[in-house]
């Protein structure tokens, strides 16, 4: 017979040959198998110490390793990538059924979405961030680098004139990126000079 018939977690005994570990089902006798063994009845082994996964097996100990990073606080996809297979992140879904199928309880995260309209189901213009918002970010920054949360609007809706006052923020919270040696003949490569206020 294939399989494992004590997959349920009801089964107290099974019936398993002590050579190719074939089962039979709890309604027929032990004896011998045809490989040579010996069909024996012994405890069936808990749900949560079974090597359940998803593939291929998962042993406990691995398994109990993943429980305990998961309930530490980390994510499902930083469990996949502390506990590797084959040189590779397990993903989502897998990380996932192993805790399920031994009674883990998968915290619910939030999604966030854009404001959209309900009548006609397109999303709100996003608000762009005042002068004074976009210096806190700056001071946030650990390089010298156009932030993230204005990076959109930096490239498609800022005037030269706009970029050039950021690039004033930046190089005030960055003052080591300023360049050391004068350009070249005809040559701009600061954009707060007089030369390149006059090309703008």
């Amino acid at each position: 017979m294939k399989g494992n018939p004590s997959h349920g977690t009801h089964a107290a005994t099974v019936i398993s040959c002590t050579g190719c570990k074939r089962y039979r089902k709890k309604t027929e006798n032990t004896g011998p198998c045809r490989c040579g063994g010996e069909f024996v009845r012994r405890a069936a082994i808990p749900l949560s110490q079974r090597n359940l996964g998803k593939g291929n097996s998962i042993a406990h100990e691995l398994a109990a390793q993943m429980m305990a990073a998961y309930e530490s606080g980390k994510s499902l996809s930083e469990v996949g990538r502390m506990f590797p297979y084959r040189g590779r992140a397990r993903n989502y879904g897998s990380v996932r059924e192993v805790l399920v199928r031994r009674g883990v309880t998968i915290r619910e995260t939030p999604m966030s979405r854009r404001k959209y309209d309900p009548l006609t189901g397109r999303l709100l213009p996003k608000r762009e961030c005042t002068d004074e918002e976009i210096r806190g970010i700056v001071a946030a920054l650990p390089r010298m680098m156009v932030p993230l949360e204005i990076k959109h609007e930096y490239t498609r809706k800022w005037s030269l004139f706009r970029r050039r006052w950021l690039l004033g923020v930046l190089r005030e919270r960055f003052p080591s990126t300023m360049p050391k040696t004068p350009p070249s003949h005809g040559m701009v490569f600061d954009a707060l000079t007089p030369d390149a206020r006059a090309v703008m």
